[in-house]
């Protein structure tokens, strides 16, 4: 459920009080609230907790040492002896089929690809509904996919049915992370609110930033121009569509990854466009973070992606291509990150904030919120 706890301490105040004694603390609790976002959160949040929510990650690895339940028939060791693992520990089944249960709290929901880390053959997973079984594993520990599985945020319980003397070091759940939500220098708790962070946090939270103003200082980053093709080759064909500096990075007949990287000369919000072709989905992913995917056609076209928050520097950008798919070039223009486009955009003043102004945002906010549709 929805609630506005300090919303209705403004409501006491009146419309035209000042938000003067809140902070980025109290903004981002109620934020998280309003998007309908407290179920990831445990039964008594901490701010790291809060600040996981909005920076979108959703990779989470579930060490079975720490997540296994007291009555269940298993052991913890950390002898090294059937290779490596992560955390303090692993754990190990009896010399008969036994059964674990790892309990854990997921931030967010979503479609998760779901793999684990096993030893031996024979390994079965109930989470999320779904039953997954795999022989893959042999007598060192090895990282095993298994499929896909949509959870929905909040607690949840992965049953393991384990063979005899069978192991597990993890499991793992990773989705494309969310876009992060934070005001325009990161998040600073205990700093008092203004109207450029409420700006920033809104439109990001609404996933309004792309209608902020183009900017000329567009950048191309030329997909042949790659030091890392990865299995892909330099080509100059042109039935396919004219390249945009004559030639363009095209995959075989089996799918890789070209990566490219560019120097970003500012911090800020930037469109991006992918010049590809491909009968199949195209996967760009920004500094290991960001992952957008995009249809293209048979033949050479410029898309749409969406948008992105860059830090000046190097960036580094890896795009999976499938089989007889290619890439051409990616475009990168800066939008206008300006103090005065964002308060623009959201309908606020230079001004302090006002009552008024976070009642209207929080509205705003839970009526149009593009969280309660997760992927």
């Amino acid at each position: 459920m929805r609630s506005f706890s300090l919303l209705l301490l403004f409501l006491l105040f009146g419309a035209e009080a000042t938000a003067a004694g809140l902070n980025q603390r109290d903004w981002l609790i109620n934020l998280v609230d309003t998007l309908g976002l407290s179920f990831g959160l445990p039964e008594e949040p901490n701010d790291a907790d809060y600040l996981r929510l909005v920076s979108g990650e959703r990779s989470l690895r579930i060490e079975a040492e720490d997540h296994h339940q007291r009555e269940d028939y298993v052991s913890v060791n950390t002898f090294r002896s059937f290779g490596k693992f992560s955390g303090d520990g692993w754990v190990n089944g009896v010399s008969k089929p036994t059964t674990a249960h790892l309990r854990f709290l997921l931030p967010h929901g979503g479609t998760y690809q779901l793999s684990a880390r096993l030893r031996l053959p024979g390994h079965q997973i109930e989470l999320g509904g779904k039953h997954f079984s795999t022989d893959a594993a042999g007598n060192h520990f090895s990282d095993i996919p298994l499929g896909e599985v949509t959870l929905s945020a909040g607690e949840q319980e992965a049953v393991l049915y384990l063979p005899p003397n069978g192991s597990i070091d993890y499991i793992e759940l990773t989705a494309p992370n969310l876009f992060p939500i934070a005001p325009r220098y990161g998040w600073d708790l205990d700093a008092s609110l203004t109207a450029d962070d409420l700006a920033i946090t809104t439109l990001r939270a609404l996933n309004l930033e792309r209608f902020l103003p183009i900017t000329p200082q567009a950048m191309i980053c030329e997909a042949e121009e790659t030091s890392e093709p990865c299995g892909s080759r330099k080509t100059t064909i042109r039935h396919l569509g004219a390249p945009s500096a004559g030639a363009w990075q095209r995959a075989g007949n089996a799918a890789t990854t070209v990566k490219l990287s560019f120097e970003s000369p500012q911090r800020g919000i930037c469109l991006l466009e992918l010049r590809a072709e491909g009968k199949q989905p195209i996967t760009l992913t920004l500094n290991g973070k960001q992952r957008f995917e995009k249809t293209f056609p048979p033949y050479l076209k410029t898309e749409r992606l969406g948008v992105a928050p860059l830090e000046e520097g190097e960036q580094h950008v890896t795009v999976a291509l499938p089989p007889r798919g290619g890439v051409d070039a990616l475009f990168l223009t800066p939008l206008d990150s300006s103090a005065q486009s964002y308060l623009q955009l959201a309908g606020l003043s230079e001004k302090e904030p006002t009552a008024s102004d976070v009642n209207s945002l929080l509205t705003l906010i839970a009526r149009l919120s593009p969280l309660s549709t997760l992927p």
